[in-house]
């Protein structure tokens, strides 16, 4: 059974890429951090939210994260999508 990206992990991932992006990008930062607050609205918000950012942060800022990040936030948007063509949303 495939994991599922919960709100709860979504909000903990864009804390720590709002980290890792902190001191090289801090505009970049700002925008992930706004995007975390959604988890204390609807799933769906937050779901939502991320799914515009986050593409936007791979492509503008990949080169102020480690590969490592780079690959972490690659699986979080595959997630995202995965979650959208669950509930139909995508």
């Amino acid at each position: 059974m495939e994991r599922r990206l919960l709100a709860d992990d979504l909000y903990q991932y864009l804390l720590s890429l709002a980290s890792a992006l902190g001191t090289k990008d801090q505009d970049a930062a700002e925008q992930v951090l706004n995007v975390s607050r959604f988890a204390s609205g609807s799933t769906s918000e937050l779901l939502g939210e991320a799914r515009l950012l986050l593409p936007k942060i791979l492509s503008k800022n990949a080169s102020n994260l480690s590969e490592l990040d780079r690959a972490r936030l690659r699986e979080t948007i595959a997630a995202i999508e995965l979650e959208f063509n669950r509930v139909g949303g995508g």
